[in-house]
């Protein structure tokens, strides 16, 4: 039977990879970092990671992808500047996940992976029943989930749920979080929807 299929108001996946690999002396620093348990496995105490002065180069790597995601994929036409509000280490041990969250107070969330992982990104919808399928796919599929390598970075709206599942790897599973804001000017006068933030 002919028929059209659209995808409505699709989630985007933002991926690419920084060709510099972190130096021992960035490794060294955050092996050293003071961890706390977060749920199922642990994240840095320092939740400025990206602003340390040993990380300036990450830190120009990712805006420079931070604002080819706003320039591909918002396109936005005021005049707004992205940026980096809290950034934080993850690790993962063998046999330990990470729960399923979101990230309030935020745009855009990212990701820098030190090591080869898995994300899982599930779909947010209200339904009142619940259908077995034959196949999955776009439409009716619960859960994605994206493999990554090392230097590697994602970004993705921070609305969008995501998890870490029982992590499998030898060596401790590392990464950088960060979240994004905004800066600059919103709406119009005319129109009741001036902000500037």
């Amino acid at each position: 039977m002919k028929a059209e299929i659209k995808a409505l108001f699709p989630t985007p996946l933002y991926r690419s990879s920084i060709e510099k690999s972190l130096d021992k002396k960035q490794l060294k620093y955050l092996n050293s970092l003071k961890l706390k348990r977060n749920n199922f496995n642990s994240t840095s105490e320092e939740t400025y990671l990206l602003e340390k002065p040993l990380f300036k180069n990450l830190k120009k790597e990712i805006l420079l992808r931070v604002n080819d995601y706003f320039e591909k994929i918002i396109q936005p036409g005021d005049p707004i500047v992205p940026y980096i509000t809290e950034s934080w280490f993850n690790v993962t041990l063998p046999g330990e996940r990470h729960h399923q969250h979101k990230h309030p107070n935020s745009l855009v969330s990212g990701v820098y992976y030190l090591n080869p992982s898995t994300i899982f990104f599930y779909r947010q919808y209200d339904s009142t029943i619940d259908i077995d399928n034959t196949a999955i796919n776009p439409y009716n599929r619960y859960n994605y989930y994206e493999n990554v390598n090392t230097n590697d970075l994602i970004l993705f709206p921070a609305q969008v749920e995501h998890s870490v599942q029982t992590y499998k790897g030898d060596a401790p599973r590392q990464s950088i979080a960060f979240n994004i804001f905004i800066r600059g000017k919103l709406g119009t006068k005319s129109r009741l929807t001036k902000l500037e933030i």
